[in-house]
């Protein structure tokens, strides 16, 4: 059996980055341990506390483009 691991990303996003379904993550959000490429599936917990799916479309400088699942 293999075992599937994802990152976890907290960071806040808003009613506007939902509607749009797209987030922005930058390096410094990131713990030490975390590494993000492109394709990766990731879950982001949100101001809430409520995480949530979404993948890794792109790189832009320090930036990273995240779609999240509907």
């Amino acid at each position: 059996m293999a075992t599937v691991t994802k990152a976890v990303v907290a960071t806040e996003i808003g009613p506007m980055e939902l509607e749009a379904g797209v987030a922005y993550i930058h390096d410094l959000e990131l713990d030490d341990d975390v590494a993000l490429e492109v394709g990766q599936r990731v879950e982001i917990r949100d101001g809430g506390g409520k995480l949530r799916a979404a993948t890794v479309t792109n790189r832009i400088a320090p930036r990273w483009r995240l779609s999240i699942e509907p």
